[in-house]
């Protein structure tokens, strides 16, 4: 990651007239699409100085000098360079137009036409509901009412389908393939595409986010490994053996949050660890290596592959641990040492009780509600009975759950509804509040 900072330099004024006066001025980026704020829209001067950055409401202050030249950018957007004159024609309002495509084949639905009924994702947008066919054909686009919109091929990139549906912390959606990925735009009409990535972009930059803070900083998680090189010389058919041997930081036993923002040094939003169950993987790790080094990497040696399988399965696990903005505060479940901490703007540490989170799963701990925060605890009880408990003040755990359904996939909370695909694959909603 670049480490981003704000210069400032001395302004020396040589005369009355030499330099015309600063004065300080409120712009507002708006989007050429929908005609919403755009938040993020960066300010730069000709010599790329970081200028200021727009809040949610899509306005920043600038202290603006005649004759100087500001350039508005964001990514996915046309930048724009103004002075100050032509702002103050466009009465200090910009449009910024969006630099993405409409995906070709998309087919309104009538209400006889009939729509796949059974779909391998989804997820919630503004409007309702985006999900992929379980054949991975087609994509379909539904109201809140579920009432089906539109639907459209799934794209391809060359010979890379587009067949995986994302959504990532700051609510933008993707489609993603083996070798590229793109960004969405929906609207309850059409579904506009950006540029095309490498999907490596993608597992650096957008899979590890988990969060964006109201104040714009952009908090990721610390997925780097620690890697040990393993040369080794042997037989011509063992060569791919010969292997870079890594583990994941903490060996999934603790992870370390990362936030960044435009201006400042990164800093470490949050650390946990699970001492005990680092020092007991570093022994089980460490143990595999020297049973490799002993064997050379041979696989006719199956000590080292045993001890690997053993390694993986007690401690290579991944394990999510959900960030969300609450309240003005960050809460975070920390599944390493069982509790729930509260942190605030400045990543001071505000409260931290003990919870027993051992019953949610490693891929799926907990969900909230975009439209009113509402903080809902994922449960799989006996039979596969999916459960959902909410939340209170951050703390405190409801004594009641909400069922859903057995052995549910794909769940997710929006507007007090409960959305999951059902063992038939058929996306099923549930009112929360009528449970």
């Amino acid at each position: 990651m670049l480490k981003l900072r704000l210069f400032l330099f001395p302004i020396f004024f040589v005369g009355v007239m030499a330099l015309s006066p600063l004065f300080a001025q409120e712009v507002l980026v708006k989007d050429a699409l929908g005609g919403g704020p755009l938040s993020e829209v960066i300010v730069l001067d000709t010599n790329g100085n970081f200028l200021g950055q727009t809040r949610n409401e899509g306005k920043v202050n600038l202290n603006l000098q005649e004759g100087n030249k500001y350039i508005f950018q964001l990514f996915g957007y046309q930048a724009q360079t103004h002075t100050a004159e032509s702002l103050k024609e466009k009465n200090y309002t910009l449009v910024l137009v969006p630099l993405f495509e409409e995906i070709d084949g998309i087919e309104l639905v009538s209400k006889k036409k009939r729509i796949p009924p059974t779909f391998s994702m989804f997820e919630c947008w503004e409007g309702g509901i985006i999900a992929v066919t379980k054949s991975k054909k087609h994509i379909v686009v539904f109201d809140e009412s579920q009432k089906p919109l539109y639907r459209l091929p799934t794209p391809k990139l060359e010979n890379d389908a587009l067949k995986e549906l994302f959504k990532d912390a700051a609510g933008r959606f993707y489609l993603v393939g083996k070798d590229q990925f793109v960004q969405l735009y929906i609207t309850d009409q059409k579904i506009y595409k950006y540029d095309p990535q490498p999907i490596d972009q993608f597992n650096t930059y957008i899979k590890s986010l988990e969060l964006v803070t109201p104040n714009g900083a952009n908090i990721y998680r610390d997925l780097s490994r620690v890697q040990h090189s393993m040369p080794t010389t042997l037989l011509p058919e063992y060569t791919f053996f010969n292997t870079d041997i890594s583990y994941p930081k903490y060996h999934n036993c603790g992870t370390d949050f990362i936030a960044y923002q435009l201006g400042k040094d990164p800093e470490v939003a949050y650390s946990t660890i699970d001492t005990n169950a680092f020092y007991a993987a570093n022994r089980e790790f460490f143990t595999f290596v020297n049973l490799y080094i002993r064997a050379k990497g041979s696989p006719l040696d199956r000590r080292w592959g045993l001890q690997q399988h053993s390694y993986n399965t007690l401690f290579g696990r991944f394990k999510e641990m959900p960030l969300f903005n609450y309240e003005n505060k960050i809460l975070v479940f920390d599944v390493f040492n069982n509790q729930l901490v509260h942190v605030d703007q400045e990543y001071k540490q505000d409260t931290a009780v003990k919870f027993d989170l051992s019953n949610t799963t490693r891929h799926f701990v907990a969900l909230q509600d975009q439209k009113n925060e509402r903080i809902w605890l994922y449960q799989r009880e006996k039979h596969g009975r999916d459960l959902i408990y909410e939340l209170k003040d951050g703390l405190k755990k409801e004594n009641q759950g909400i069922f859903i359904d057995a052995f549910a996939r794909n769940i997710r909370v929006q507007n007090d509804n409960v959305y999951f695909l059902n063992d038939d694959f058929i996306i099923e909603r549930k009112p929360i509040e009528s449970n």
